[in-house]
C-alpha cells in the first residue's frame, strides 16, 4: 500500500473514532452539574463515603454488583465532593463507549461505518441519560464495548 494511502487510512480511522468520542463527551458535560441528585445517586454517595471496612460489609449484604464502582467513587469523591465528580466517571465512560463502538464499526466494516455507529451511540438519548448519572452503567457499557472489540 502506498504511503499516502496508509496516512489517509490512518487519519480516517482516527477521525472515525475521535469524533464520536468528542461528541459524546461534549454532550455529556452539558448540564452535568444540574444540581439535583436522585435516590440512586445519593445511595452511591452514601456507600462510597463509608470506610473501606464498612463498604466491604455493604457489598456483602446488598449491592455487590456495583462494588468496583463504589470503590472507585470512595477514592474520587473526596477529591472534589459534589455532583460533577459523582457524574464524571459516567461522562468519561460514555465517551469511551462511543469511541469503542466507532472502533468496532471501523474494524468490522470501514471507518465511515464506525463513524456513524459511534455518532449514533453518542447522540442516543439513553446513552446521554446514563452518561449523566452517578452510577456504574456507563462504565459497564464501556467495558462491554471494550470486551467486544
Amino acid at each position: 500500500m502506498p504511503l499516502i494511502t496508509q496516512v489517509t487510512a490512518g487519519r480516517a480511522r482516527t477521525l472515525a473514532v475521535g469524533v464520536p468520542g468528542a461528541t459524546a463527551l461534549l454532550l455529556a458535560l452539558w448540564h452535568v452539574d444540574r444540581g439535583t441528585m436522585w435516590r440512586d445517586e445519593a445511595a452511591t454517595v452514601m456507600v462510597a463515603s463509608r470506610s473501606l471496612s464498612q463498604l466491604w460489609h455493604v457489598l456483602g449484604t446488598i449491592d455487590a454488583v456495583h462494588g468496583l464502582y463504589y470503590l472507585l467513587m470512595h477514592f474520587l469523591l473526596p477529591l472534589h465532593p459534589g455532583e460533577v465528580m459523582l457524574r464524571l466517571p459516567s461522562v468519561l465512560g460514555a465517551a469511551a463507549t462511543a469511541c469503542l463502538v466507532a472502533a468496532l464499526g471501523t474494524r468490522l466494516v470501514r471507518p465511515r461505518v464506525g463513524l456513524w455507529a459511534g455518532l449514533l451511540y453518542a447522540i442516543a438519548p439513553f446513552a446521554q441519560y446514563y452518561a449523566q448519572e452517578g452510577r456504574s452503567y456507563a462504565l459497564v457499557a464501556a467495558g462491554a464495548a471494550g470486551a467486544t472489540l
